[in-house]
């Protein structure tokens, strides 16, 4: 597949699976403005992190990934 094509399909998943959230956008746009670098995954990750993490039952998932230095 080319990126195009890869581009299309995760918009086609964030557009049916994820809702616009103006607490992550408000966060973002601070961060950014405070000069910090941007790490987040795209939404259709995010869901996808956030159902693993369901499943697993963990809340220390979540935790790992939001102070990880990748």
């Amino acid at each position: 597949m080319t990126q195009e094509s890869w581009a299309a399909v995760d918009r086609y998943i964030t557009d049916l699976f994820v809702q616009p959230d103006l607490a992550l956008d408000t966060a973002q746009q601070t961060a950014a403005d405070a000069g910090l670098p941007p790490h987040n995954v795209s939404p259709n990750q995010g869901k996808l992190l956030l159902l693993l993490a369901q499943i697993q039952k963990s809340h220390t998932f979540a935790i790992a990934l939001v102070t990880s230095d990748s």
